[in-house]
Order: C-alpha cells, then sequence, then structure tokens
C-alpha cells in the first residue's frame, strides 16, 4: 500500500506483510521440526475458528473450516437438502453458480430465480425476493455482495422479510467479509459462507462454513473423517459409528490446509485490530475518488 493502491481484492489479496512473516514461520517449522505443526494443528485451527467466529458474530461451535467458498457452498445445499429433498430454492442475479448448481444435483428442487439488478435498495431487493416466497420454499440464496455489480444486500431486511416463511437465508459472503460489517446473529442469517483468501487477507486454501445453531441441530452427519470424531484416540470402533464432535466442528473430515492456517490467523487479526469500519471507510474513499476521476475523463 506504500506504492500503490490495490482493487480488486474481490479476487484475492496481495500478501500482508504479517501473514508473510507467519507463513514463514511455519514453513521453516515444516522444513526444521515437521512434528510440531502437525501435532500443533488442532489448536492452531480452533484459534482460526474463534477468530472466524467473532469477526462475524457467531458462536465458534458453529463455524465449520473448509477448503473453498464452493466446497463450504456444496456442504450447505447437502445438508439444506436433507431436511426437504423438494422445498423450492430462490434465487437472484447476485446468486454466484456454485450456490444454484449444486441443487440440480439433489433432491427435485425447482429453482426460483428473482430479478433484484434494478433495485434501488436492499429494502427494495428484501421486498421483491419475498414476494417469490411461499410455504414451499427452502432456502433463499443470495451473495451478500455481488461480484459483478458491487450490489449489497441488506442481510437484517432479507431475513426480516422472510421471518414467518420457514425459508432459511443462505449468504455467500466471500466478496463482503472483511470490508463489510456482519453480524449473523443480528441480522437473522442461517447459513453463511466465504473465504479466507479474499478482504480476510489470507491464502487460498482456507474457507468457511457457518450454521445457525437450529439448523445445525436438525441436520444428520454426512461424510465422517477422522477430525470430525470426538474421540481421537486408537480405540476406535470398527463395527459402529463412535461419537462426533459437536457442533459444525464435525462435518470437517480430515487434516486442513495447513500452511494456510497461520496465514488465514494473521489476516483475521489485522482484520480485528484494524476494524471493519475504518477498512470499509477507506475502501468507499478509495473507489469514490476512483469514479470521480474516471468520470472527469469520460
Amino acid at each position: 500500500v506504500k506504492q500503490r493502491s490495490y482493487f480488486f481484492a474481490g479476487a484475492i489479496s496481495p500478501v500482508a506483510e504479517p501473514v508473510l512473516k507467519a507463513s514463514q514461520r511455519f514453513l521453516a517449522s515444516l522444513r526444521d521440526e515437521p512434528l510440531v505443526p502437525y501435532q500443533s494443528w488442532p489448536h492452531d485451527l480452533e484459534e482460526l475458528r474463534r477468530a472466524f467466529a467473532a469477526l462475524i458474530g457467531a458462536p465458534s461451535s458453529q463455524v465449520a473450516i473448509t477448503d473453498n467458498t464452493s466446497r463450504a457452498s456444496a456442504l450447505a445445499i447437502r445438508l439444506l437438502d436433507r431436511i426437504d429433498p423438494e422445498g423450492a430454492i430462490v434465487v437472484d442475479d447476485t446468486t454466484y453458480p456454485s450456490s444454484i448448481y449444486t441443487w440440480l444435483t439433489h433432491g427435485r428442487h425447482q429453482i426460483r430465480p428473482v430479478a433484484t439488478r434494478s433495485a434501488a435498495s436492499g429494502e427494495e431487493a428484501a421486498a421483491a425476493i419475498a414476494s417469490a416466497v411461499d410455504d414451499s420454499v427452502l432456502a433463499v440464496i443470495v451473495a451478500h455482495v455481488c461480484p459483478l455489480t458491487g450490489f449489497r444486500h441488506d442481510l437484517a431486511a432479507l431475513a426480516a422479510a422472510l421471518r414467518g416463511s420457514g425459508a432459511r437465508l443462505m449468504v455467500d459472503a466471500a466478496q463482503s467479509l472483511g470490508v463489510v460489517p456482519v453480524d449473523v446473529m443480528a441480522d437473522g442469517v442461517d447459513v453463511l459462507v466465504g473465504t479466507s483468501m479474499k478482504w480476510l487477507l489470507g491464502m487460498p486454501g482456507i474457507a468457511y462454513l457457518y450454521l445457525a445453531p437450529e439448523l445445525e441441530q436438525l441436520v444428520p452427519l454426512l461424510d465422517i473423517g477422522y477430525a470430525g470424531l470426538a474421540d481421537q484416540g486408537a480405540h476406535w470402533p470398527r463395527a459402529e459409528l463412535p461419537p462426533a464432535l459437536p457442533g459444525a466442528a464435525r462435518f470437517e473430515g480430515g487434516i486442513p490446509a495447513l500452511y494456510a492456517i497461520p496465514a488465514a490467523t494473521a489476516g483475521l487479526e489485522i482484520i480485528a485490530d484494524v476494524g471493519v469500519p475504518v477498512i470499509a471507510g477507506q475502501v468507499t474513499r478509495l473507489v469514490t475518488d476512483v469514479m470521480r476521476i474516471l468520470r472527469a475523463h469520460g
């Protein structure tokens, strides 16, 4: 940032110095004492889980860590499909393909597109979406911020518009986390997915899935891996299912991308130190300046 303003954090961010140093420390440890990062990864993953949960205003027990946003979306869709394999799905102009196409491979879900491209506000978009919702709708799926247009949904207004319908609100926040304040509990979000490598300043290989407590308790186990089991010892039964971890961590299969954990944690520490409102204000000022300059040049 001393030499340039970078405007494509919605795709991938430049490596910040603390993130680079955290990654270098991990690689040095892997070179010199590989068992150290191997043995510490469960603790490191919990530290990362707590940091992300704090960012979105959620209990850490409701956060699962995956490898990319599409995987998190697919896992959420499979979980929702177990609740109602025939429920209709409402999407809009912001909904990312990975949050749509997986539905077509599960159950018998009708996809209902809603046009929100011309909406002048989040409240107007929420009203348009709510008009397509009835008691047959299982979920409404949107991107918090559209990667193509920059349109931002008002999540609280959308959740309020859906209240009482029974439809779950699933949000892809990959384009907003770290630059737009998000509070899943206050906003009424049921499912949220996002990635570490964009505004959260981490690296590819880490993504997040939040499940509302009541939703997480409704869905059964899916794929089972040793990392999702409560017993991490050598006494796993051979002919029956052992107890799973409580909370969303039970949906994690095996060892995560170890190299990406310290980078993701360091990125979240930067966000927490600076504060999302401060970051949002700076980005708004930069984008406003760029738009003014572009308009001046026709």
